[in-house]
């Protein structure tokens, strides 16, 4: 459970740095969604980003108990389910600022998510051998 929220809470505040400093470089972080103007506040940062981040390293963490090369298949998942996203990011009308801003938030995403699942991967490793 530390790694997982080490994870999170490092990922969180990447993400909101990157917001502020788009925010404070212009972005609206506006987009239209039906005809409906929407905006992409912190708080949707926050929790866009650590939910499936939440999600990801839990499932992987209890997976690795009985699988700990599990962690492998995961980093390739969550990278591309990381990456795969931003094509919303581009799809939307967002001005550029803010489409830079919230794209490095899916890029962010990866690393944080490897070193979280490494040493998720090192720990069901070590509890594996020494169960046997």
């Amino acid at each position: 459970p530390g790694i997982i929220g080490v994870g999170v809470v490092a990922a969180v505040a990447f993400n909101t740095a990157i917001w502020a400093v788009g925010a404070l470089a212009g972005g609206s972080f506006e987009l239209t969604d039906g005809g409906k103007v929407q905006t992409v506040a912190p708080g949707g940062v926050i929790v866009f980003t650590a939910v499936p981040l939440l999600i990801g390293l839990t499932l992987a963490a209890l997976l690795a108990r009985w699988r700990p090369g599990i962690t492998r298949l995961a980093r390739l998942l969550g990278s591309v389910l990381a990456l795969g996203t931003i094509l919303g990011t581009f799809a939307a009308d967002f001005d550029g600022v803010s489409t830079v801003a919230l794209a490095l938030n899916h890029v962010m995403i990866v690393p944080v998510l490897l070193v979280a699942l490494d040493a998720i991967g090192h720990r069901a490793h070590d509890t594996s051998d020494l169960s046997r």
